[in-house]
């Protein structure tokens, strides 16, 4: 599945903080063990926490369109499925965080990450 431009940037901004917070990702994590949903990314804290199989925190991005069709994300349909997937994910014990595109890009959704992930404290 082709990446979108705000996850593909996501994953810059993640290489680019490796060194710094020695997290560990995978892009289209699939959080799932029966069904086939995935998360755009998922993060763990360390290499050792993904290898000891510890649950990563799951980023979604939520991406509005400019034209004048709806995406899947943006109809009632798949905004219900949305729901229904992070309720999931939630029962399963996941700590879930959705963003928007453009907090990706102005980095607000990296200092979210990184106060979830314990790394920064009290940064707005």
């Amino acid at each position: 599945m082709p990446r979108s431009k705000p996850e593909a940037e996501l994953e810059r901004q993640l290489r680019a903080l490796l060194p710094v917070h020695g997290w560990a990702y995978m892009e289209q994590y699939r959080w799932h063990p029966d069904r086939e949903f995935r998360a755009d990314v998922g993060i763990w804290s360390s290499p050792e926490s993904a290898r000891m199989g510890d649950k990563p925190l799951l980023v979604e991005i939520d991406g509005a369109s400019r034209s004048a069709k709806l995406g899947a994300h943006q109809r009632a349909a798949g905004i219900d499925s949305d729901c229904r997937r992070s309720s999931e994910a939630l029962l399963l014990g996941y700590t879930v965080l959705r963003v928007s595109a453009p907090m990706v890009y102005d980095g607000n959704a990296l200092i979210v990450i990184e106060r979830l992930l314990g790394k920064v404290e009290g940064r707005q």
